[in-house]
C-alpha cells in the first residue's frame, strides 16, 4: 500500500507538494514518513527533509532511495526526536490517529519548529478519491 503505484491516482502527491509551496531554503519534517512516499517528493523541492518514523524497517526503505538532502530519524511513539528549532514545516499524512497523547506530542513538535513554522496535516479519503489539506 505505501508504495503502490495506484496510490498516486487517489492521493495526488504532486498536487500536495505544489499546495505546500516548498522553498529551496525550507526544512521539512515528514512525521510518520513510512517508506518515504512524500519525503522523497519533498526532497526535490526543499533544502532539507527529515523522514521521521518509529519503524526502522520502513526507514531503511527510505535510506535505500535517499536523496542527499533527506535524513531519516527513528522516533519513539511519544517523541519525534527532531532537533530544536530545526524545521519550517511539519507534515503528517494519515498519521495523527496513531499518536496516543497528541497534546504532549504537539509540545515537542512546537519546540522543533523555527519561528513562523507551520504544521500541515493531510487527511486522505481514498473512498472518495480526494484529499484535503488542513493548515493548523
Amino acid at each position: 500500500m505505501l508504495e503502490d503505484p495506484s496510490r498516486d491516482a487517489w492521493q495526488k502527491p504532486h498536487a500536495v507538494v505544489m499546495a505546500l509551496d516548498l522553498k529551496p531554503t525550507d526544512t521539512v519534517a515528514d512525521i510518520g514518513a513510512g517508506s518515504g512516499y512524500f519525503a522523497r517528493r519533498f526532497a526535490l523541492h526543499a533544502g532539507r527533509v527529515y523522514a521521521v518514523d518509529i519503524d526502522e524497517k520502513l526507514l531503511a526503505m527510505v535510506r535505500s532511495k535517499e536523496a542527499e538532502n533527506l535524513e531519516t530519524i527513528v522516533a519513539s511513539p511519544d517523541d519525534p526526536r527532531l532537533p530544536p528549532q530545526s524545521v519550517d514545516m511539519i507534515f503528517f499524512c494519515d498519521v495523527l490517529h496513531h499518536i496516543e497523547n497528541r497534546p504532549a506530542y504537539y509540545v515537542k513538535l512546537v519546540k522543533a519548529l523555527k519561528p513562523g513554522g507551520v504544521l500541515w496535516s493531510l487527511i486522505s479519503t481514498r473512498s472518495r478519491s480526494k484529499s484535503a489539506l488542513r493548515n493548523r
